[in-house]
């Protein structure tokens, strides 16, 4: 072989081995004997089979290279175990032998080192076989995976750290009404009402590389066809391989029914609170509709019912009438809107302006169908709905939604609550029944308000009565002590009046309008009563018997009766002249000590005993027609601020002489007028020095001066 060739193979790193036809050894290089089976050396002639027992089956192939038959063949990846750890790989090509273009009958093997280039392959096979078992692991547990994920009944959401939706399950699709090309590659915000806490949260905690961020986080979704759905999430993260981002893993499931049998609840509890607690009905209805629209969201809530209704009780003929506020009292009654509640940005007053130019026929628009059957109902979308009149507010309030409910004592519909919203819903069934209960207990309670408003009337009534008959304190404690009330009181003044003329006049007019007559007049001296704070004790046919300084004891006592007799006196003149009467007042006034009680159990009346009282009913019966008449008692009590004449000692029958006095008029008071009244005509004086004490008073009071207190009283002559 010849050295060109040799140096070829050397650069190769390939030896070669010569055989002839025979398959004996002819030549060959050193680097053959590590390929040998007997690595200890190789000997020309002998049999190639001995060291190489890989060529064994290949004779055929051999003699047909060396007779020229065949060019080329080898065998590929032989191995050879040098130690017990080690194997060598090789490769044997199988060459005919020419020299100079003539061939020659020998057969030369070449042999190539390929351990390294075998063990890069065997390795490559294993990671290729490995990753072909990992890639089927993988596709089967992504499989295994997709069939959980499909066949669970809670959501699943995946999203990257955008908020971009990457993965969604059937659960979620047929919950939400979407298709998968509707949700995959759209933000998370696409259905769920308000994200934008939760992509703050996520946008921090992602910073943080935390595994677990939420856990029963409630989102209001929207469903692709209309209504909402409350889902809770637990939420979770996942590192990509890809580029270290983290995915959201959104597991919830849908808690609507729940939340809203929740809500459901609160609603009745928080209707049962304000019916415990509210004052009245109108407090109540505004109270329930504010609660109730902001639990549910609704924009507008209105209470209907008949025009004109009160609360207040109704009084007929004398007697309380307790269902007037629900009588239909026509075969077509109007339903108005007698409460309001608006939970949006617009302008409530202007939406409270329609309102009260809006009255409902009872058998149209909705609430008209829910009064006339009882019955509550919903309307998905109102501004296409023709039972919905008030078309103008559902336009400025942007309302879609509402439904009703009837207020109801057993049968009888009392009212009609509305709830109006901004989005179009289906029908709650749910939600109607409660309602519709809640319906029943407000009418339970306006029913029941109405009875305790009649029953407080008549208790107010009842109160009215007993005051008429009995002074307050005195009431007060009969109604806490069930014994007789008698009270000794030191000082009082006790005045008694009659009407002279009155029996005159009774013969010429019927009785109800002689009572008529002299209960317009007695109700002028009640009402100067309570002025001057004093107590009437009681009349007597035409006599009137009025007391100050009880039951509340008071320094001003006589003073006020003074008064209320100035007063009394300009009464009288007053009501002659309206009904063109000549009546007068006889009044007797005396102060000093009384005991005042009450006593029997039957037709109870409060009364005065003591010498005070016979004193002063001689005061008015002694004296004249048209004067005030006061005891010297009386007399010592009463300030320098009154005209006062001394009448001097008269004879009073049980009592004997008594010195008393006519009280005149109010010092400064142009009281011509009613001294002309009350002091006779001169020519109806009994002497000369009454006729010129009359003519000292008149051209004083003419003369517009005051007459001084010792003029009538030191100066002045008695007058018989």
């Amino acid at each position: 072989m010849n050295h060109l060739f040799k140096q070829f193979l050397i650069a190769r790193k390939m030896d070669y081995l010569v055989i002839n036809p025979e398959l004996k050894i002819q030549d060959f290089s050193q680097g053959v004997i590590r390929f040998a089976e007997d690595s200890e050396g190789l000997n020309q002639g002998e049999d190639v089979h001995f060291y190489f027992p890989e060529l064994i089956g290949t004779e055929d192939i051999i003699d047909a290279i060396i007779q020229g038959h065949q060019d080329y063949f080898e065998l590929n990846a032989m191995s050879r175990q040098i130690e017990e750890t080690t194997s060598i790989y090789f490769n044997i090509y199988f060459l005919g032998v020419s020299i100079q273009g003539e061939h020659i009958p020998e057969l030369m093997l070449l042999f190539e080192d390929v351990t390294q280039r075998m063990e890069l392959e065997q390795a490559l096979v294993q990671e290729t076989n490995e990753s072909r078992l990992l890639l089927n692991a993988y596709s089967h547990s992504q499989q295994y995976i997709d069939r959980i994920i499909t066949s669970m009944e809670d959501i699943l959401i995946v999203t990257n750290q955008q908020g971009i939706i990457q993965k969604i399950n059937l659960a979620t699709l047929s919950l939400l009404e979407y298709s998968q090309s509707d949700l995959i590659n759209h933000s998370l915000s696409s259905f769920v009402e308000d994200d934008t806490f939760l992509q703050e949260y996520l946008k921090e905690s992602s910073l943080k590389k935390q595994d677990f961020l939420f856990k029963n986080l409630e989102l209001t979704c929207q469903k692709k066809h209309g209504g909402k759905i409350i889902l809770e999430f637990s939420i979770s993260t996942l590192t990509t391989d890809t580029d270290d981002s983290l995915d959201f893993i959104y597991v919830g499931r849908d808690i609507t029914a729940r939340k809203r049998a929740q809500q459901r609840m609160f609603t009745q509890y928080q209707i049962s609170r304000i019916l415990s607690e509210a004052p009245n009905i109108h407090e109540a209805l505004l109270q329930i509709l504010q609660s109730t629209c902001e639990s549910w969201g609704w924009i507008l809530g209105e209470v209907w019912m008949l025009e004109n209704f009160s609360e207040a009780p109704l009084v007929l003929g004398n007697k309380l009438s307790q269902t007037h506020a629900f009588k239909v009292n026509s075969t077509n009654p109007k339903l108005e809107c007698i409460k309001l509640w608006i939970n949006s940005d617009s302008d409530p007053s202007k939406i409270q302006g329609l309102y009260q130019k809006i009255n409902l026929d009872s058998n149209m628009s909705l609430p008209g169908k829910i009064w006339q059957t009882g019955f509550a109902h919903w309307i998905e979308d109102v501004m296409v709905n023709d039972q919905f009149t008030q078309k103008d507010i559902a336009e400025i309030l942007g309302l879609h939604s509402g439904f009703g409910f009837p207020i109801k004592d057993g049968k009888e519909v009392l009212g009609v609550i509305i709830f109006l919203g901004s989005e179009i819903c289906f029908p709650d069934p749910e939600l109607m029944q409660t309602m519709t209960t809640i319906g029943s207990q407000l009418g339970q309670f306006i029913k029941r308000k109405l009875a305790e408003i009649a029953l407080q009337y008549q208790q107010q009534q009842t109160e009215r009565l007993l005051l008429n008959i009995l002074p307050e304190p005195i009431a007060e404690r009969l109604k806490k002590e069930q014994k007789t009330i008698a009270e000794h009181f030191s000082e009082v003044t006790v005045l008694f009046a009659d009407i002279v003329g009155f029996t005159q006049i009774s013969s010429s007019l019927s009785p109800i309008a002689l009572v008529n007559l002299l209960n317009e007049l007695f109700s002028a001296f009640d009402r100067l009563t309570e002025k001057y704070g004093l107590e009437k004790i009681k009349t007597i046919g035409d006599a009137y018997m009025v007391v100050g300084g009880l039951p509340y004891p008071c320094s001003n006592h006589a003073i006020a009766i003074a008064e209320m007799a100035l007063d009394m006196q300009k009464a009288i003149l007053e009501f002659n002249e309206t009904h063109n009467q000549v009546l007068s007042l006889r009044i007797g006034i005396h102060s000093g000590p009384v005991v005042a009680g009450v006593i029997g159990i039957k037709k109870f009346l409060y009364d005065l005993w003591g010498d005070t009282v016979n004193i002063a009913s001689r005061m008015e019966s002694h004296g004249l027609a048209g004067r005030i008449q006061i005891s010297e008692d009386t007399f010592h009590l009463l300030p320098d601020q009154y005209v006062i004449f001394k009448r001097g000692i008269i004879s009073v029958k049980g009592k004997g002489a008594m010195n008393t006095y006519f009280l005149l008029g109010r010092k400064g008071e142009k009281s011509l007028p009613i001294i002309e009244q009350i002091i006779p005509e001169k020519n109806q004086c009994k002497n000369a020095a009454a006729q010129h004490l009359v003519e000292v008073i008149h051209n004083k009071l003419q003369d517009s001066y005051p007459l001084k207190f010792d003029e009538l009283t030191d100066r002045s002559p008695d007058l018989g």
